[in-house]
């Protein structure tokens, strides 16, 4: 593995931390929103290709995946499909056929951590045999995100526990129905990996690490303020990386397809890219900031490659580009705080490029208890929000969060391109 990236960088996030202005009173807004209760507790969500139906994964009290139909402005949950264990990543393939998830059990030798493949159509009939089989990621491996290269023909996972990401060829494993065997092999990168984003040409994959490796250079073991827990303070610890892979090489030799390793601020959680793969934005939790990268730069001028840096809320977690690439959404996760209470983050896309701090930020509002990830319909209609803590999907319609924000700014010059929904219908409730 070369490590691209200097030492003064860890230094540097952490001197960024400590200086950072206070975030600027953002204009309030209270989006449209339904919000739909669940069984338990949802990490993640996707939805399939035709926007009819909406998959969250679950852990808690009930494990599984929730299936959720959508009709114009409501949505019900249908069911719950069992998982055996808590399920957290989620992706559709993008004809629609199949819902891959990553599932931690707690009896590995009756289901075993790794990724599953799931028969959507079954799944959402409650015909049996819904899950073709778990490809294992190894014990103690910790598998937490998953996605398919653009080409569909290969799944990664990430290995929170193990510093990997695993390569399964796609095919092999719904033909093999899941089988040992359909794992290639394993990326190795750095402390905590979690998330994973593609370049649009399917050349490369960036994935956040939460915490550096002590062979890296200019690693510090006191480069940041780490929160230990709810209501627990902070530990020293080190900054993370944002690692870049040859997707190439990785379908063929995942030990020898790491380019380089950037440190990325404090507790670097996930990545996102925007649609030309110009920008991978970082949401650095443990400093409440998004972070942009250059991702040429990223491989050829590292020590310039990080673009901005935007004061957001508390513990970012979540992030999403919406609206065209014209505006970003964060969820704030408060996620050590007692009770919780997180809030969300509209971020103008131009202005936090460019280093516009504190002023990027165009609306804020509440959300509910450790907001977490997000999910947008292939239409980039609907937005989805998961609420760890408070058990709830909130479900958001674009076109009525860009109008919120809109006359906060009269300068942002975009618009949203499908027009107004109407009026609320359906027999959830809606807030404003």
């Amino acid at each position: 593995m070369r490590i691209r990236h200097l030492a003064v960088l860890g230094v540097l996030a952490v001197s960024a931390f400590l200086s950072a202005p206070p975030l600027a009173s953002a204009q309030a807004i209270s989006p449209t929103l339904q919000q739909l209760s669940l069984p338990g507790s949802p990490f993640a969500v996707t939805s399939t290709p035709d926007g009819r139906y909406v998959f969250a994964s679950l852990s808690g009290a009930t494990t599984g995946i929730a299936i959720i139909k959508e009709d114009h402005r409501s949505a019900r949950l249908v069911s719950v499909l069992a998982t055996g264990g808590g399920a957290w990543g989620l992706t559709v393939t993008r004809d629609g056929r199949y819902l891959l998830d990553t599932v931690q059990p707690p009896n590995s030798s009756v289901t075993p951590a790794g990724v599953q493949i799931i028969d959507i159509r079954k799944a959402i009939a409650g015909t049996p045999g819904a899950i073709l089989g778990t490809v294992p990621t190894g014990a103690g491996s910790g598998p937490i995100e998953v996605a398919l290269s653009n080409d569909g023909r290969y799944a990664f996972a990430t290995n929170e526990d193990n510093e990997t990401v695993s390569v399964i060829d796609f095919r092999k494993a719904v033909a093999s129905g899941g089988a040992a065997s359909s794992l290639v092999g394993n990326i190795p990168v750095e402390q905590l990996p979690v998330g994973i984003a593609f370049s649009p040409d399917g050349r490369y994959a960036y994935v956040s690490n939460e915490a550096a490796n002590p062979t890296d250079p200019g690693y510090s073991p006191t480069a940041c303020n780490t929160p230990t827990g709810i209501g627990t303070g902070t530990t020293p610890g080190p900054a993370g990386t944002l690692t870049v892979v040859d997707l190439r090489k990785a379908e063929k030799d995942p030990a020898r397809s790491v380019l380089a390793s950037v440190y990325a601020g404090c507790s670097p959680v996930r990545v996102v890219l925007s649609k030309d793969g110009r920008v991978a934005w970082v949401t650095a939790r443990a400093e409440d900031d998004v972070l942009a990268f250059s991702t040429r730069w990223l491989l050829s001028d590292p020590s310039h490659a990080r673009l901005s840096t935007t004061p957001v809320g508390v513990a970012p977690v979540g992030i999403q580009l919406i609206d065209h690439d014209h505006l970003i959404a964060v969820a704030d996760s408060n996620r050590f705080t007692t009770g919780q209470a997180g809030s969300v983050s509209i971020l103008d896309y131009r202005k936090a490029l460019d280093g516009g701090g504190a002023s990027a930020t165009v609306g804020t509002f509440a959300s509910g208890d450790f907001p977490r990830q997000w999910g947008l319909s292939d239409d980039g209609r609907f937005l989805y929000l998961t609420e760890f803590s408070s058990n709830i999907l909130g479900i958001f319609p674009v076109s009525d969060l860009v109008d919120d924000v809109r006359p906060f700014d009269p300068h942002l010059g975009f618009g949203s391109p499908f027009g107004s929904f109407g009026s609320p219908v359906g027999s959830h409730t809606w807030r404003r």
